[in-house]
Order: C-alpha cells, then sequence, then structure tokens
C-alpha cells in the first residue's frame, strides 16, 4: 500500500511541474516585474518555478532582474528561464543557452537592447544587420544589473 501511495505522489508531483514555458497572451499578460503588457514577441521571457508556476516578462532584462534580486522565488527554486527567440518570434528558447547580441539598433521594451537566438548562426546573421557585440548568459545576467 505504502508502494502504491509513493508511486500515486510522484505521479501527481510530476504531472504539476512545468515541462515548458507557458503561452504568453500578448496584449494581456502584465510582466511580473513592470506592470507593462506584454505585447512585443520579440522579447518577451518567461520564468518557471520548480513548483510549474510561471511569472511573465515583456523583456529580458525584467526577467532577468527580477531573477538576480529573488523576488517572487530564491534562485535555487528557478526550475527554467526562458527568452524569445528573436528570429521565431513568440518562440521561447532556454535563456541559460541562448546566444545573445546587444545592439543599439534593436530596441527591446526597457532598453538593454539584447536580443536571443537559438543558435551562434543567427546570431551571427543578425550581427551582420544590427551591428553590436556578442554576449552569453552571464554577461547579459550582470548587464541586467542596470535594469533592476
Amino acid at each position: 500500500m505504502r508502494v502504491l501511495l509513493a508511486a500515486l505522489l510522484a505521479v501527481f508531483v510530476v504531472s504539476c511541474t512545468s515541462s515548458g514555458p507557458a503561452p504568453i497572451a500578448y496584449g494581456t499578460d502584465q510582466c511580473a516585474a513592470c506592470r507593462m503588457t506584454i505585447t512585443d514577441q520579440t522579447y518577451a521571457a518567461e520564468l518557471i518555478t520548480s513548483t510549474g508556476k510561471a511569472y511573465k516578462f515583456d523583456s529580458p532584462e525584467c526577467m532577468l532582474g527580477y531573477y538576480r534580486a529573488g523576488t517572487a522565488e530564491p534562485k535555487e527554486n528557478v526550475a527554467a528561464l526562458y527568452v524569445t527567440n528573436f528570429v521565431s518570434p513568440g518562440t521561447l528558447i532556454d535563456a541559460r543557452t541562448a546566444f545573445y547580441h546587444h545592439s543599439e539598433h534593436l530596441h527591446s521594451p526597457m532598453g538593454m537592447n539584447v536580443s536571443a537566438f537559438a543558435t551562434d548562426d543567427a546570431r551571427k546573421q543578425a550581427a551582420m544587420h544590427w551591428p553590436g557585440e556578442p554576449h552569453t548568459f552571464k554577461t547579459v545576467l550582470t548587464m541586467a544589473e542596470d535594469y533592476e
């Protein structure tokens, strides 16, 4: 009986956790950090907790500032961070493995002007059109200090 109860509990816990980003209702959902309505499908971001709760953001800098500050959850309770793939608006990718490009020619909602890409090749292609600097998750996280 205990084994059956433990198995049922495990199934329940797994079914309650997120297996990916939650859909963002553009034009309706509000940024968890700044409360702006999320409208730009090229810059939205999302933080998922270990319990599956989704916090949605209008830009990577809002999410990263929120994450750095541990506003909603301590960092150890964050299961996933997502940013929008710039070349595929509305598609969220893993923020920790994304390739970033900072360019004053690409204007994000909160002004950090960093775009995310699923591949380094896509980032390099963007750099040919919008001059700027490549970044990693770690360097973008540091840049976000100025946007908290």
